[in-house]
């Protein structure tokens, strides 16, 4: 009797073991790590080019990454993030910006709907909306294919974590491919939208014009991922090393 008791407890204390080790083990996968971008301002028919951009002081901290993440260091001026397995996932906060669409007064900035689909090089097949997102990716820095793109994201709440891509949901905004991180890989991040606020009302006859201003605002966040277990002197078939896309010579930020 006593030894079935003690093989028991034995047991118990066993998966108990197991299952403090399992979920250390998920947690320890699970590591979340905030993106610093660049905020610039444009004209308001500037078409979101980047070379007549002005960079501003504004925050941004629009997105983070979650992943098997082992390290972060620095790589060619870049925060370079070691993805020990998996892929990293590319999520947007959803509380970053929201005084933007609640402004206080209405002499504040706040976005609104822009109609036009052009985000520097990138004809969108939709229009900009309440804003656009452009993920490009780069083996060298500074020759940039793009991976993917979204429109009208402040109106997709629900969905912008969480989207479905060939039929399938990714629990994030954009996730990385195995061939992106074994070969060691650039990101960058456009973010696009429509800024307005009232300005000094004019007078017309019997009444009061209100006046407004618009400018085109862009953020800018760029990072380096790879799989530090991975054997640098594997040559990669760089022919296969990325999909196909639009693929756009560009000055490294």
């Amino acid at each position: 009797m006593r030894k079935c008791v003690a093989l028991a407890l034995a047991i118990v204390m066993f998966f108990s073991t197991v299952g403090i080790f399992f979920r250390a083990s998920v947690y320890a996968k699970d590591r979340k790590e905030y993106i610093s971008g660049k905020s610039y301002d444009l004209g308001e028919k500037d078409k979101y080019e980047i070379s007549k951009a002005q960079e501003v002081n504004d925050a941004t901290k629009r997105f983070f990454v979650k992943g098997d993440i082992s390290s972060v260091a620095t790589n060619n001026g870049l925060v370079s993030y070691a993805v020990n397995s998996g892929n990293l996932k590319l999520m947007i906060d959803e509380q970053f910006g929201k005084d933007l669409f609640v402004p206080k007064t209405s002499t504040d900035w706040h976005i609104v709907a822009d109609k036009s689909n052009d985000v520097d090089s990138t004809k969108l097949l939709n229009n900009i909306e309440s804003g656009a997102v452009v993920v490009q990716t780069s083996k060298d820095g500074k020759t940039w294919i793009n991976v993917d793109t979204e429109t009208d994201i402040y109106n997709k709440e629900d969905t912008i974590n969480n989207r479905t891509i060939n039929g399938e949901a990714t629990g994030a905004f954009y996730v990385t491919n195995d061939v992106q991180l074994t070969s060691g890989c650039y990101y960058k991040v456009i973010v696009a939208y429509r800024l307005q606020r009232e300005i000094d009302s004019s007078k017309v006859v019997f009444w009061d014009k209100k006046n407004y201003e618009d400018k085109e605002r862009m953020e800018i966040y760029e990072f380096y991922a790879y799989n530090p277990s991975v054997n640098k002197t594997e040559k990669l078939d760089i022919k296969k090393a990325y999909e196909f896309g639009d693929v756009y010579r560009v000055e490294s930020q």
